[in-house]
């Protein structure tokens, strides 16, 4: 989640709760197909394993917060 020139990391958390509600979504869509739904949780476990690690970072905190500020 980076870009060159732009700074990214008050994007971050919010950019992390946008991607889960899409894979929700997915693993509970009974139309899918269950390989679909079965790789929807393994992102999922990915993502919120990387989600964890940037909310216990003072820095996304801190950038999240301030965008919140403004």
């Amino acid at each position: 989640m980076s870009r060159s020139k732009q700074p990214t990391i008050p994007f971050v958390l919010p950019l992390y709760e946008k991607m889960n509600m899409h894979i929700l979504t997915m693993i509970n869509n009974k139309n899918a197909h269950l390989k679909i739904r079965q790789g929807a949780r393994s992102a999922q476990e990915k993502l919120l394993k990387y989600k964890v690690k940037a909310e216990t970072n003072q820095f996304y905190t801190i950038a999240t917060g301030a965008l919140s500020l403004t």
